[in-house]
């Protein structure tokens, strides 16, 4: 599936958005290009990405970024003084299509929901596509969670989150972790989540000219990136098609004018008619991984949201 992007959305932003966020609408062209030309969209998400972590830096914002290893997988404790909080601890996963992203350069979105959430946060440099496909990245992934655990984290005071591939992550660790026995987090938070590598919503049609993050990315071919020779309803590939019964509290969200949109709605329809306790959100006007756009009030609003999920869901002990 190829979609069809035209500059600058078709359709007026809503007029209860914030003004930052009308105007990305209003002027918006693709960011991102086509991110099946892998190599061209690591150079652009990394250039963006170090430009939000300067502006942080410019902000006067004290943060620490240390290396670690995680059993193997290269990780990243992304700590601030606000995030004080040493019993729990958010483990995030990046964005960019499995193909693109670096932990070590997405920092911003990151370490403002460590500092509204007050805990520290590990980013997992997950291996990424077209060199490492499934089952590479959820793998290194659920690698690094058991790593936390034997660091000393209770399970059920980590929370896992993700945005875009990242929240198609965290959903697919859920799913394995509980076949495997692997102690269950207290919390899973799946931004935008990629969860359809099948490609089946609605919305990969319907709101292709609206999302000027995704619009112009031939998702078939990303998804064939990623998928290798397996198949896409493999549930720890699309984890639209897995049993969600038995995994902890969950939050996804989407913006209504992107392309994932199905793909959060699906799955929570399906988590909420096996009896998972899911809460999902739908931001009217938004597009795909507006999460990380520090310049708009409704990233911001949002991150508190994810905070005071997190907070509510990882007191106790395991979860599973």
């Amino acid at each position: 599936m190829t979609a069809q992007h035209t500059s600058g959305s078709p359709v007026p932003p809503p007029p209860h958005l914030s003004r930052e966020a009308r105007a990305i609408l209003s002027d918006a062209d693709d960011h991102l290009s086509d991110l099946a030309d892998y190599r061209t969209a690591r150079e652009t998400i990394n250039r963006i990405a170090d430009t939000r972590c300067e502006l942080v830096r410019t902000q006067g914002v004290q943060f620490d970024v240390d290396a670690v290893d995680a059993n193997g997988v290269r990780a990243y404790w992304i700590t601030s003084p606000p995030q004080d909080d040493s019993e729990r601890v958010i483990l995030y996963a990046h964005g960019g299509g499995y193909v693109a992203g670096e932990a070590a350069r997405v920092i911003e979105h990151p370490l403002r929901m460590g500092r509204a959430a007050g805990r520290p946060v590990l980013s997992v440099e997950y291996r990424r596509a077209p060199e490492h496909p499934w089952p590479a990245a959820f793998e290194d992934c659920l690698t690094a969670h058991c790593w936390l655990v034997e660091q000393g984290y209770t399970p059920g005071r980590i929370a896992w989150t993700g945005l875009s591939a990242g929240g198609g992550i965290v959903l697919a660790m859920g799913l394995a972790a509980r076949q495997r026995g692997i102690p269950m987090p207290g919390a899973i938070y799946g931004m935008s989540p990629w969860a359809d590598l099948t490609l089946s919503g609605d919305s990969y049609r319907t709101n292709a000219p609206y999302d000027h993050v995704m619009g112009s990315t031939d998702m078939e071919r990303l998804a064939g990136m990623y998928a290798g020779t397996a198949d896409r309803r493999e549930p720890t590939i699309s984890p639209i098609y897995g049993d969600p019964r038995g995994l902890p509290p969950t939050l996804v969200d989407a913006g209504s004018r992107e392309m994932l949109l199905s793909d959060a709605l699906i799955w929570a329809q399906r988590a909420r008619d096996a009896g998972a306790d899911v809460t999902l959100d739908v931001w009217d006007g938004l597009w795909h991984g507006f999460h990380n756009a520090q310049e708009i009030p409704e990233a911001h609003q949002v991150t508190d949201r994810a905070a005071a999920f997190f907070r509510a869901h990882t007191v106790g002990g395991a979860a599973g």
